[in-house]
């Protein structure tokens, strides 16, 4: 049996850039979202394509939670998951920022939204939630 009196340098060096980049805060869409007048086409619905919209989850064919996120209608359709002029109220935002009683969204395993992505869609909601 060898013993091994060395770590890798190659070894080392994939573990850093692991953990550097899981703890990185940029988005990686470069979805840049404004402090005021947030899009719903320019901001919130390419992060809903990025983070939500994909097969077994928030697309039109798997509408997880009977939630499709692919459309403002769709994303609007449900006054309790979206509440314009009240994003306090809105079950999206409970599930981003992972409030108690909500479920988290991403869960667990994906992808998680980053500070300014919650923070845009929360300002998006909080400005009326417009098809804009």
């Amino acid at each position: 049996m060898k013993n091994y009196k060395y770590v890798n340098p190659a070894l080392i060096l994939i573990a850093a850039l692991i953990l550097f980049n899981s703890c990185d805060d940029t988005n990686p869409a470069d979805i840049q979202f404004p402090t005021e007048n947030v899009s719903f086409n320019n901001h919130v619905q390419p992060l809903l394509n990025l983070k939500c919209n994909y097969s077994g989850c928030h697309d039109d064919g798997s509408r997880a939670g009977g939630i499709s996120l692919t459309t403002w209608t769709n994303v609007t359709n449900d006054p309790t998951l979206v509440f314009p002029f009240e994003p306090e109220s809105s079950r999206l935002i409970w599930s981003i920022q992972n409030r108690p009683g909500a479920s988290l969204m991403p869960p667990l395993g994906y992808q998680p939204l980053i500070k300014r992505e919650i923070d845009g869609i929360y300002k998006w909601i909080e400005e009326g939630a417009k098809n804009n």
